[in-house]
């Protein structure tokens, strides 16, 4: 029996992947964003932080997008790790975001960023000021968050399939990537 996903489904999944990283990892913020071509989902767990984030252009001058990009232009791999507490602001723009971002107590974080099959997919997650071994933690439990990101890319890849189909698109899409999401 053919049950559609929804996207209360996705985001459940959303939730419960951080709940889980909450409870293990003492994690107070994640962020996931998949995009294939013009299909794009995203997903953070602090809607005021992504607020102003975005509404004040401060992603524009985001030592971690910055660092982030070209860690992923140069990777042979096509993936990447950044730990955030690694990253140094250039500019006056970059050190306003990063304490901005740090008076909403979005702190120690780590990044995974990766392309595959023609998709961007990047998973942030970050503690409080005080949880200095967050990041240490995080990459000792890679294969962890490993599953736990795949698992939230396999149902981004199955929600674009359905909006693939939905909306009739004329576009080809990568057979591989359906297969990984299905």
């Amino acid at each position: 029996m053919f049950v559609p996903l929804i996207d209360s489904d996705v985001n459940n999944m959303f939730q419960d992947t951080f709940n889980e990283l909450k409870k293990e990892f003492d994690c107070n913020y994640i962020y996931y964003q998949y995009q294939y071509r013009d299909f794009k989902l995203t997903f953070a767990t602090h809607q005021e932080w992504s607020d102003v984030y975005i509404n004040q252009s401060l992603i524009k001058h985001c030592s971690l997008i910055r660092i982030g990009l070209h860690k992923i232009a140069l990777s042979k791999t096509s993936s990447v790790v950044l730990r955030w507490n690694d990253v140094s602001p250039i500019s006056k723009q970059e050190k306003n975001t990063l304490g901005i971002r740090t008076e909403f107590n979005i702190c120690n974080g780590i990044s995974f960023g990766r392309k595959t099959f023609g998709v961007s997919d990047y998973f942030g997650l970050a503690s409080d000021a005080k949880n200095f071994d967050f990041p240490r933690n995080i990459i000792l439990n890679s294969k962890k968050v490993g599953y736990l990101m795949d698992n939230l890319f396999r149902a981004a890849s199955i929600k674009l399939l359905y909006n693939f189909i939905n909306t009739n698109n004329s576009k080809s899409i990568n057979t591989k990537l359906l297969m990984l999401g299905l």
